[in-house]
């Protein structure tokens, strides 16, 4: 008879409404329990329906069932169970901060996610035997660790991309892995390919980085002399009879050998800024490479008080202006 009395007692309990300091107490148990204070889970939704209090969701029933026991074998007990049918436990959802009386809210499964910036790389022309590097960075937006197994040329894309690292290494969820890339050009052509990383994204198991490039034949050596000085009087006197004799000193700076033209000319501006040209010279100069030179010119004598402007040149196969100044005052 006392045991009847006693199973009364409990299914009268189950049955009836918690009063708000029962429900406080137990809420508190779960947040001491699970850790949840202050999450979605911290609140009447986790056990009860939209009516409040008065009803009671799938986790809320199944807690119910055994609160008997008392509320902390009561969460115990219903741990391992799915109340809410959506394939994972009570515990899993509750760890996750998803409601594990809610078939809706359940925790999204790990899984790592590949993301690469930029998606392509254009290295534009390069010159042959020599190369150029650009990077992209593998990062890591999932929740779970990304392994990147190997990092490769698509088949058909040219040995002249090359990248590094080739792999394996992993990307922790948030994290990037830098990817160098090198186009080095063995001849003059366009080139066109992707670099393929291998990685354990199902949604994009084989991730391409489109690359380009084109090379660019190597220009011919040049003669490519330049001036090193332009040396002349600076001042002359008429009245004495002095004459100005430019020199300019050259040096072969290119790789081969030439010959090159120097020319010196002299102009003066009259008082309404008017130019002349009063003296002309030039001479071919043989150069081996890495040669100077020192080339004398003829002498100009003034017949009058001007400002001469010497302005020396050299015409090489360089597209470069070799170019100098130097001025001489004449006086009476």
């Amino acid at each position: 008879m006392y045991r009847i009395r006693n199973l009364a007692l409990v299914a009268t309990l189950a049955a009836a409404p918690l009063s708000a300091s029962a429900f406080s107490s137990y809420l508190s148990t779960f947040n001491s329990k699970y850790g949840t204070s202050g999450t979605a889970l911290d609140s009447c939704s986790a056990c009860h329906g939209s009516g409040g209090t008065g009803t009671f969701n799938p986790y809320g029933s199944e807690l119910r069932a055994n609160i008997g026991s008392g509320i902390s074998t009561a969460l115990t007990l219903a741990e391992p169970k799915d109340s809410d049918g959506d394939g994972f436990t009570n515990l899993a959802e509750i760890t996750a901060r998803t409601l594990p009386g809610d078939a809706s809210s359940r925790p999204v499964a790990a899984a790592p996610k590949i993301a690469v910036a930029p998606a392509s790389l254009a290295f534009g022309t390069v010159t042959v035997g020599s190369s150029g590097s650009q990077t992209a960075t593998v990062s890591n937006p999932g929740n779970a660790d990304l392994a990147v197994s190997a990092v490769s040329r698509c088949n058909g894309t040219s040995a002249e991309f090359t990248a590094s690292p080739a792999g394996p290494f992993t990307v922790a969820p948030g994290g990037t892995q830098t990817l160098t890339v090198t186009y080095a050009p063995t001849d003059a052509t366009a080139d066109l390919g992707c670099i393929q990383i291998a990685n354990d994204d199902a949604t994009a198991a084989s991730f391409q980085l489109a690359v380009s490039g084109s090379g660019q034949s190597q220009p011919s050596p040049l003669v490519d002399v330049d001036i090193a000085r332009l040396s002349v009087a600076k001042r002359l006197d008429v009245s004495r009879g002095g004459t100005a004799a430019p020199k300019v000193a050259v040096v072969n700076a290119g790789s081969v050998a030439g010959s090159v033209t120097v020319q010196v000319e002299g102009s003066v501006t009259d008082g309404q800024g008017v130019t002349a040209i009063v003296y002309t010279a030039s001479q071919d100069v043989p150069l081996a490479p890495g040669a100077t030179a020192k080339v004398a010119f003829p002498a100009y004598a003034p017949a009058a008080p001007e400002v001469i402007t010497w302005t020396a040149t050299v015409t090489d196969q360089n597209p470069d202006v070799d170019a100098t100044t130097a001025t001489t005052k004449v006086v009476p």
